[in-house]
């Protein structure tokens, strides 16, 4: 996957789930829906596996989608008017139900990019941990071991200077 992530990357392959399972209900093959599993980033720590149906959609999910983006709830708006829509609803619905499933699915590259940068970054964090107290413990070992040679070459020295005197 590369680094940036942009809503042309995903429209080939929200085209081609969406004709796949436009197939799949007139040839009756052998699967009902098809759900994507994704990582889901909750924080810099915390990540979660979750399934998420990304086909067929409905109506509580086209709603649920609308109100993340709208950023309310859109139950508590007016009551829905009967409007005319030009050029029919047939064509709307087939122009704005591909855009959904690719905002579903650039989302759900989105947050699995999001978890697999927090997951490097706590990994290279917990690394730098580790060194760091490896470098201190190799530090400690070797000004040990440092502080022993330099005792017992004074110490050597001292007996030298001692036997001398005698």
């Amino acid at each position: 996957m590369k680094d940036t992530i942009e809503i042309q990357d995903v429209k080939p392959v929200s085209s081609m789930l969406r004709e796949l399972f436009t197939k799949q209900a007139f040839e009756k093959l052998n699967y009902d829906a098809i759900k994507v599993v994704h990582s889901y980033y909750i924080s810099a720590i915390n990540q979660k596996a979750i399934v998420k149906q990304f086909l067929p959609l409905s109506r509580a999910d086209i709603v649920e989608f609308l109100n993340e983006v709208v950023g309310q709830d859109t139950s508590t708006l007016s009551e829905p008017q009967k409007y005319t829509i030009e050029p029919d609803t047939e064509t709307i619905v087939n122009e704005v139900i591909p855009m959904i499933l690719s905002m579903l699915l650039y989302e759900i590259l989105l947050e699995s990019k999001a978890s697999e940068h927090s997951s490097r970054m706590v990994a290279m964090k917990n690394a730098k941990d580790s060194a760091t107290k490896k470098v201190s413990a190799l530090t400690l070992s070797y000004n040990k071991a440092r502080q022993a040679s330099i005792t017992k070459e004074v110490s050597e020295i001292v007996s030298g200077v001692e036997s001398m005197k005698e």
